[in-house]
């Protein structure tokens, strides 16, 4: 792995954990781990298989995986 690969994915994961914190994490006070663990697993999903991503030409990671003939992503 080269060193400007490196620093792009650990820059895009960052992004991807402070989005899920305001989207998430911060944004309710939930009644327990259960709303929790649901809201996050549906953020997730809407995530990976919905929404656009500008890095990946607009398409979601789901469209991506199809067009690869890859296994759905997530749930």
């Amino acid at each position: 792995m080269n060193q400007r690969f490196s620093h792009r994915h650990f820059r895009d994961r960052a992004d991807q954990v402070g989005t899920f914190k305001l989207a998430v994490a911060e944004r309710y006070r939930y009644q327990s781990l259960g709303a929790f663990l649901h809201v996050a697993e549906t953020w997730i999903n809407f995530y990976n298989q919905q929404r656009p991503h500008e890095g990946l030409g607009n398409l979601s990671p789901q469209q991506i995986a199809e067009q690869l003939a890859l296994e759905r992503v997530g749930k």
